[in-house]
């Protein structure tokens, strides 16, 4: 079964958690729920499914942590706000164990009134969270996060195989990378390239779900100015990744201000510059503690950005190598070990 866009970078938390022999475990715990084939994601009967489906996995997950009760501390990687509330009655024994993973909740509770009061119900039941990047967001203090509440790591990276190099005076091959659905903002971005394309670009989608692209976008008429790649599957996905010389996303604002991308932290992992919209998370992402990238407040700068991350990889300003040093397994398990009061041994 092929699996669609999985950011390995997740990986190196798995990694962090093996370092620290024993005191800290991490459950994953996606949050995917069946769909009936055929019927569109939005579908009331898929909607449903979902949202049990999802219930389902946090009760799956209470078992898992039952399990591990006399264990030391508990990560949850990837939690969904509400349905683990509903069931907070059965983890409140065990939540001075548990460390949650934030990803979209921060976003949720900015757009859901419903979302917000069930994330403040977990605040003031004393359970504890890990934030990526920063801790600067307005929605943070709304939610009433102290800073003994929570645990801020830097979004992980994976180190991956080198990139195989490129000529420089071929062609600039910028890759659209994940999925197709609206919050990625595939269609805009596409058409902004389109309309400012010069003859030293190619263009390249690299989607899981190509198939929708061509059924729904309207740009699918023009697929002979730009090429599709099907990146289904984890060594699809990386490959991609690698043979861009430079990978944009569109992010949209309400679903992505106060979360990380998994696709930057690929591609600085694959050693890929990136152009992402400036919110407060990914610029940490993207510019912190050295640049692998740009940012961008308005679609129409990205022409002037391309030509900018051009130059900058002729001179080599992107230091991949120094990104990753403050980002890899041992530093996170280095930081999750100050959160719980174990210092790690020193490196021969």
């Amino acid at each position: 079964m092929k699996v669609a866009n999985y950011h390995g970078s997740l990986r190196a938390l798995e990694e962090a958690c093996e370092m620290l022999d024993g005191r800290v475990e991490c459950l994953a715990n996606p949050l995917v729920g069946p769909q009936i084939p055929g019927l569109p994601s939005s579908h009331r009967l898929n909607r449903l499914l979902w949202r049990g489906g999802i219930l389902f996995r946090h009760l799956r997950l209470w078992f898992k942590v039952l399990a591990r009760r006399r264990a030391g501390r508990i990560m949850v990687r990837e939690f969904s706000t509400i349905p683990f509330g509903l069931l907070s009655p059965l983890f409140r024994p065990f939540r001075e164990k548990l460390m949650l993973v934030v990803n979209h909740n921060l976003q949720w509770a900015e757009r859901s009134p419903l979302e917000r009061r069930w994330f403040r119900r977990l605040v003031s039941g004393g359970f504890h969270f890990i934030l990526f990047e920063t801790d600067r967001m307005p929605i943070v203090e709304v939610l009433g996060l102290s800073k003994s509440q929570y645990t801020l790591l830097p979004h992980p990276v994976t180190a991956s195989p080198a990139k195989s190099k490129r000529r420089e005076d071929g062609p600039l091959r910028i890759g659209l990378a994940g999925y197709y659905r609206k919050e990625k903002g595939v269609d805009e971005l596409l058409e902004a390239l389109l309309k400012e394309k010069v003859p030293g670009w190619e263009i390249v989608l690299g989607l899981p779900n190509a198939g929708v692209f061509e059924r729904e976008s309207k740009l699918w008429r023009r697929h002979d100015e730009f090429s599709i790649v099907d990146t289904a599957g984890h060594e699809a996905y990386g490959r991609f990744i690698a043979e861009c010389d430079v990978v944009i996303q569109n992010y949209a604002a309400e679903a992505y201000r106060f979360r990380p991308s998994g696709i930057v932290a690929d591609a600085a992992g694959k050693g890929t510059p990136v152009i992402v919209p400036d919110f407060p998370v990914i610029h940490s992402q993207v510019h912190s503690p050295v640049c692998i990238g740009e940012t961008f407040c308005d679609i129409d700068e990205i022409a002037p950005l391309l030509e900018r991350v051009r130059e900058k990889m002729k001179r080599g300003k992107y230091d991949f190598e120094g990104y990753r040093k403050v980002r890899n397994a041992r530093v996170l398990a280095s930081l999750l070990g100050e959160a719980i009061g174990h210092t790690l041994p020193k490196q021969v």
